[in-house]
């Protein structure tokens, strides 16, 4: 693509910007084959054949711009040959770097909902987790690259194509070009801002364009942090236990141990206990009949970090797509173990995955824990879950979930005067799921969601283990087994897959059941609550008064508040809650709520926001109090060593607002 030194200056310069136009005419065109192939995967993306070009507008926008900047650099580099020559370098390198976060994006938007954002980069650990590099090779694969690869071939192919035809072409030929391209421009800009808020631009967003918005306007919550609420914070402030909460469990002794057991990656939907169309979850099943089951409790936050703070500290979490764990673990606030363990128990932590992700090991080592063992402190006779020189699609970072159950039956046994409590964190079912090599057909219609089932029957298997190890023992009476999920999983339902971005009913609606035999007769609760509230029924259950710093109410009170929040950080930036029948959901980056009506539309399909404005004005100003109320706490919690002093501040009128918690 050089010019002739012999060339004239004229010619040199037409020919150079002839090849800066041909660049930006074969990206536009790349760009737009892969987001029609795009629309046709996230079929919410755009609907009716006739808008498809309308839906490239952005990369259109995106494409203009840098080809105008390279042509306005390419003109100041003039005569100069070299320094042309760079320009046009680094812009084939821009148009190239363009055309592969296209592509990525063609494979992002399904899972995600939206383009990769800073957020996610930052759950990921950067790329640096072994579970974010995971997560590529499963979705990199043979025919993907391949087709990367054809895509670049026929961009390079078509940067040639472009800039002779353009050599061919008169002025007067470009110019009407121009003009058509601007008046499509002009016609769709006009359609968006106006006449196309309809649209799901999840499809459509350019990808660069994305992250780089979400790296600079990461999400913030300042308009939240100034608006005004009539709405007090009783629905998340510290409340007092009453003198007596447990009539449910009168006449039966208090348990003398516990076993908190969660289930990574665990909607409620998939259990058949709590709907589930497929017989995945048999042991849970059986255990019911001497269990409190919960049919309404949440996850504050599709994120096992944010999850392990609520279990552990019965807080909310920050409210902020940085974590707790990774930027402070030293959180100065009383945690489940440490109660337990001030109180003369045995406290361990097992868990099937790596520590290292997102600072929890640090986190777990300001908990009070005696023992803490993650996949590299387990032993284990069976395959090893990692190994990079193995196939992908049979290693993870971690152990099978049955040795971790393993050393802590082990645990169990070691000879002591003292209760234990022990926590059993699996992690099989988490993307890109790791059943038993030996697995059944749930689900023919979908390899990954049946590698997903069989892993959760793996799961389920080892529950049931634990259950009959207790009665063997003599131990299943004075134990009390809790169950629960960290946070959801979507298939597809409202157009994203896995979990961390949204915060419909499949990621954040989680199992709860109360195991002790004795006690528990399958008794149903309707009440609704989350994950803050676990700790502080354990201890009510024991018949201890929970710190008086926790958010987290007994799910046995009667006096509990009727609501529970939860939130998504890494896309759009989600907020909402659940009140009664009705859940509650606010997209903030959108400005966009939705109202659905849990009892009559269980799938979410209907939103009812245009038939309540009433209600939806309320609910926000429910979730304005609660972020302020958040807000507050955090700082003050990030500022101060002592947790009283902390949540007093938290009490105190709020200053003038500040940035994003």
């Amino acid at each position: 693509m050089q010019t002739s030194p012999s060339a004239d200056p004229e010619t040199r310069a037409s020919s150079s910007r002839d090849r800066i136009l041909a660049i930006g005419l074969a990206l536009l065109l790349v760009l737009a084959i892969v987001r029609v192939q795009l629309i046709g995967i996230y079929g919410g993306a755009v609907r009716g054949g006739g808008r498809l070009l309308l839906a490239c507008f952005y990369d259109l926008v995106y494409v203009a711009v840098l080809t105008a900047i390279f042509l306005a650099l390419d003109a100041w580099a003039g005569a100069r040959g070299k320094t042309s020559r760079a320009v046009a370098r680094i812009w084939i390198a821009v148009a190239t770097f363009s055309v592969l976060a296209a592509l990525l994006n063609r494979e992002v938007v399904p899972i995600f909902g939206r383009p990769f954002t800073y957020q996610w980069l930052y759950y990921s650990d950067f790329l640096q987790g072994q579970d974010a590099k995971n997560a590529i090779r499963w979705f990199l694969n043979f025919e993907l690259a391949a087709l990367w690869l054809a895509a670049l071939v026929g961009f390079f192919v078509a940067i040639r194509i472009f800039q002779a035809v353009l050599g061919r072409v008169a002025r007067p030929g470009r110019l009407r070009a121009v003009a058509a391209l601007a008046a499509y421009s002009l016609a769709a800009g006009a359609y968006f801002f106006w006449g196309g808020a309809g649209w799901n631009r999840a499809g459509i967003e350019n990808p660069v364009v994305a992250f780089a918005s979400s790296a600079i306007r990461a999400p913030r919550i300042s308009s939240f942090l100034e608006a005004s609420t009539p709405i007090g914070p009783e629905d998340f402030a510290p409340s007092p236990p009453p003198a007596a909460t447990r009539a449910l469990a009168a006449g039966a002794p208090a348990p003398r141990n516990v076993i908190l057991v969660v289930l990574e990656t665990a909607p409620a939907n998939q259990f058949g206990l709590f709907g589930g169309p497929r017989p995945v979850t048999p042991e849970l099943t059986r255990a019911a009949e001497r269990a409190a089951i919960f049919d309404k409790i949440y996850a504050h936050c599709p994120a096992t970090e944010s999850s392990m703070v609520s279990l552990l500290l019965s807080l909310y979490p920050w409210l902020s797509y940085r974590s707790v764990t990774r930027e402070h673990p030293a959180l100065p606030f009383p945690s489940l173990s440490s109660e337990l363990a001030g109180r003369g128990y045995r406290t361990a932590f097992f868990n099937s995955a790596d520590l290292r992700y997102a600072g929890t090991g640090n986190f777990l080592a300001h908990r009070h824990f005696e023992r803490v063992r993650g996949y590299r402190d387990i032993r284990c006779t069976g395959p090893e879950l990692l190994d990079h020189n193995k196939p992908w699609e049979r290693y993870l970072d971690g152990v099978d979930d049955a040795c971790t159950m393993d050393t802590l039956l082990e645990w169990i046994r070691e000879p002591s005067e003292r209760p234990f409590f022990g926590m059993y964190w699996t992690m099989m079912t988490h993307l890109p799921y790791f059943p038993p090599e030996a697995g059944a057909v749930f689900d023919a219609d979908s390899e990954i969601r049946n590698r997903y089932l069989n892993a959760l029957r793996h799961d389920d298997e080892t529950v049931g283990r634990l259950l009959r190890t207790l009665d063997v023992t003599g131990l299943a009476s004075s134990t009390l087994v809790v169950v629960v999920g960290d946070h959801g999983e979507s298939f597809g339902t409202h157009g994203h897959q896995s979990h961390g971005s949204k915060i419909y009913e499949e990621d954040v609606h989680v199992p709860l059941l109360f195991i002790q035999p004795g006690r528990f007769h399958g008794e149903r609760h309707a009440a609704v609550g989350g994950l803050i509230d676990v700790a502080p029924t354990i201890l009510d259950l024991l018949d201890l008064a929970p710190p008086p710093v926790w958010q987290g109410r007994s799910l046995f009170r009667a006096d509990r508040t009727v609501r529970t929040y939860f939130f998504a950080p890494h896309s759009n930036y989600y907020l909402g809650f659940r009140e009664g029948d009705l859940y509650y959901i606010d997209n903030v980056w959108q400005n966009r709520f939705e109202i659905y009506d849990m009892e009559k539309d269980p799938q979410q399909l209907h939103d009812l926001a245009d038939r309540m404005p009433d209600r939806a004005r309320t609910a926000e100003e429910r979730l304005t109090a609660w972020v302020q109320y958040q807000d507050r706490l955090y700082r003050s919690l990030f500022a101060a060593p002592r947790q009283p002093d902390a949540v007093a501040q938290a009490h105190a009128p709020a200053e003038s607002p500040g940035s994003q918690p």
